[in-house]
């Protein structure tokens, strides 16, 4: 196996090796607000919109990513993973149109495979 491709070679309890060629992916994406409520959260996730801990799930690999939120108190973004990444705050970087770049706190749950910024505004 090509250590460069992103894989994970390990071995099995009954001595096999196992081969995890695909590395990890982002699975989803989601923005909200630290002060949404439960029951904003529990709608959003009842309607199919997002998670009701994580808030609003941006679709990703489709045009609808790029579209304008419609909340303007946004302030934390959730990325979740496939798998356990390695990450901390200094492999993230948030910028945009309007601010160069954003300043956030960083938090990564390993049990739940998120990285999430809070940022020290709502964008």
């Amino acid at each position: 196996m090509d250590p460069n491709e992103g894989g994970l070679a390990w071995t099995g309890s009954d001595g096999s090796i196992l081969i995890d060629g695909a590395g990890p992916a982002v699975t989803g994406v989601f923005v909200s607000g630290t002060n949404w409520t439960s029951s904003f959260l529990d709608a959003l996730e009842s309607d199919g919109l997002g998670d009701a801990t994580l808030g609003f799930e941006i679709e990703t690999g489709s045009s609808d990513q790029a579209k304008p939120l419609p909340w303007s108190n946004i302030d934390q973004i959730s990325i979740v993973y496939s798998e356990d990444v390695a990450i901390d705050a200094s492999n993230v970087r948030l910028a945009g149109v309007n601010v160069t770049n954003y300043g956030f706190t960083f938090s990564y749950d390993t049990s739940g495979t998120t990285a999430t910024l809070t940022l020290d505004a709502p964008l």
